[in-house]
């Protein structure tokens, strides 16, 4: 049957007006962008309209909605929806007010005008649309949780008991209610009532030792301990295969200072069971707590031993043994002999390993001693960088330099963004002049230079690979590679010594040289390098009378009677006048490079040493200072 004519006219009416009313919704949000102050005005508006309500306001909620309203409601919320999708929120808000004018029971429109103010910080205006919604459908469990989330978070804890009890009504199947539940009445206090919400979870998930346990503790911190070991008995009763819960028994008996019967129960529990766990740290418990240190010492290592023992157990074990005895201030002896008999089954982890090296630093052990430990750390895990480290150290001590590069080796292709390695491998190298090695590793470690890199390693790698280029005859790519260190850190003093000593030696860039040596010098004015670079640089500027000054500080506080040093004393005296003092320095200078020779630190090779000693022994036959 056709439509009659008056209800087809009715219809369209209906879209005109919802037409009519969308291009008011899409002019009010363009107002609202330009005038905030309006949109203020719909929000105070809206806070008075959600107080008393007006009987004309209580009269169209109880009306029932009609099936042209309806369609009117349907459209302005669906429109809503794309809107707020195309991110016209404001012009969404307005189209759910005027949802709300067709139909304010509406619980999915409650719900919305509640995450629209909610987005707008109104938490109290949110909170009562919230509960609008969950009133309005009861069975819907998003609105009652939103709700009752809101309560907890506002610490009406009464009230979010009141919405998850009324929620769970609706939905059996929510057993993380249950769980929300028990922690909202022991927020309370109210172990009754969390015990029978147990009980219920009990009902619908069964029996279980997490469910028990928590009944067991909530009976005894309300001081019912019948309830609490009852719980537990039945706990044993319902699964008799597992001793644990016998243990566990035994555990509650123990709490409660009844000794005898709790070890009746361990007893009875290694009678059957030899190797439970369980049932052995309770014994190992027992007999701490009864001060029978002999029955302690013999459960404790009998643990240890075990297969079955797991190593986060045994490693527990060991830090307790490790303090107790530090508390003690007994021999570290006994201790040791513990972690042998652990470490004498094979370790598929490196953690009682590291345990046990740092226990032998901590105690002062032998060093050879703490590497083995260290070495057998790296044969369970190679990437261990910290046991790598402190073996590089070791071998830093005993100036073992392809040691130093052996240990580091491994770790630049594990770890190959990890700069610390390249510069140990390096540091290596050039310690034994293997100057293309070196060179070669610092460079590998600068392509891993990244914004996370540590400045000072960075700027020393640059340093460094300054120093090997000088020493290779490439003075530019000295120059730069100093440069690029004072870029990354501008106060490594150390670095400016050498550029500014090196640049001195070329001849160039004096003032620049002199300037980075005197700030040396003001961070440390008894160094006796950086005061012989800064003597030599104003030699090099021909200010003699004040390099004597500076020379005499550095020979002053030269514990090492660099012949060096010497060398350039003599040649400032005789720049000076005083040609039989230089003589004087030229001789011991020659004196002090022979013996410098035969140092195994001493890194100038003999073709440099030669070359120094034949310009020496010129300068004293002649008596005059002969530039280099």
């Amino acid at each position: 049957m056709k439509k009659s004519l008056t209800a087809t006219y009715k219809t369209l009416c209906i879209r005109v007006i919802a037409i009519v009313v969308m291009t008011m919704a899409t002019y009010t949000a363009t107002a609202q962008k330009t005038n905030d102050g309006k949109q203020k005005s719909a929000k105070q508006t809206e806070k008075l309209s959600d107080g008393k309500k007006t009987d004309s306001q209580a009269a169209k909620q109880t009306k029932k909605l009609s099936a042209d309203d309806q369609a009117l409601f349907d459209y302005f919320f669906l429109e809503a929806e794309i809107q707020q999708q195309k991110g016209n929120y404001a012009g969404a808000f307005d189209l759910l007010r005027h949802c709300k004018e067709i139909y304010p029971e509406s619980a999915e429109l409650n719900y919305k005008m509640g995450q629209y103010y909610l987005t707008l910080k109104e938490d109290s205006l949110a909170d009562a649309y919230f509960e609008k919604a969950a009133n309005a459908d009861p069975d819907n469990g998003t609105y009652q949780e939103v709700v009752a989330q809101s309560c907890i978070k506002k610490g009406k804890f009464d009230k979010a008991i009141e919405t998850y009890e009324e929620f769970y009504k609706h939905n059996r199947d929510r057993s993380d209610v249950l769980e929300t539940l028990v922690r909202l009445y022991l927020q309370q206090n109210d172990y009754k009532n969390a015990i029978h919400t147990l009980d219920r979870l009990e009902t619908a998930e069964g029996k279980n030792e997490k469910i028990s346990a928590a009944k067991a503790q909530m009976y005894a911190e309300s001081g019912d301990d019948k309830g609490a070991y009852r719980e537990i008995s039945a706990l044993a009763e319902q699964y008799p295969n597992d001793l644990n819960y016998q243990v566990l028994k035994g555990d509650f008996l123990m709490q409660k200072g009844k000794y005898k019967d709790a070890l009746a129960i361990y007893e009875q529990v290694l009678k059957e069971e030899p190797e439970n766990n369980s049932a052995r740290l309770s014994m190992l418990n027992y007999y701490k707590i009864s001060e029978n240190q002999e029955q302690y010492d013999i459960w404790q290592r009998r643990i240890l031993r075990s297969k079955k023992t797991d190593t986060t157990t045994k490693l527990t074990l060991l830090r307790e043994a490790v303090m107790e005895n530090a508390k003690e201030g007994g021999d570290s002896t006994k201790v040791i002999n513990l972690f042998k008999d652990v470490l004498q089954e094979e370790q598929t982890t490196p953690d009682m390993l590291i345990l046990y090296s740092l226990y032998l630093s901590s105690v002062k052990a032998p060093r050879d001693t703490i590497a083995q430990a260290l070495q057998e750390v790296l044969k369970v895990d190679r990437e261990s960088s910290a046991a790598r480290i402190q073996l590089i150290q070791y071998a830093w001590e005993d100036k073992d330099y392809d040691k130093i590069i052996e240990i580091a080796r491994p770790a630049t292709e594990y770890d190959s963004e990890n700069m610390a390695f390249y510069y140990y491998m390096g540091l290596g190298y050039y310690l034994k002049n293997d100057l293309d090695n070196a060179l070669k590793t610092f460079r590998q470690g600068v392509s891993v230079i990244n914004q996370q890199s540590d400045p000072a390693l960075v700027a020393d790698y640059y340093s460094i690979m300054g120093d090997i280029l000088q020493a290779k005859g490439d003075s530019k790519g000295a120059f730069a590679a100093y440069d690029s260190c004072l870029v990354w850190k501008d106060d490594n003093i150390g670095c400016m010594n050498n550029y500014a000593y090196y640049l001195s030696v070329e001849g160039q860039q004096l003032d620049k040289a002199e300037q980075m040596s005197f700030r040396t010098i003001k961070e440390e004015p008894k160094n006796a390098t950086y005061l012989d670079t800064y003597a030599w640089i104003l030699f090099k500027q021909k200010r003699y009378a004040e390099a004597k000054t500076y020379i005499e500080q550095a020979m002053e506080n030269d514990t090492t009677h660099s012949s060096e040093v010497i060398g350039h004393a003599g040649d400032i005296y005789a720049n000076n006048g005083d040609i039989d003092k230089a003589v004087e320095m030229w001789q011991k200078a020659l004196e002090q490079s022979d013996k410098e020779a035969k140092d195994e630190d001493n890194r100038k090779s003999e073709e440099e040493r030669m070359k120094a000693r034949n310009l020496l022994e010129k300068k004293i036959k002649l008596k005059k200072y002969i530039e280099q």
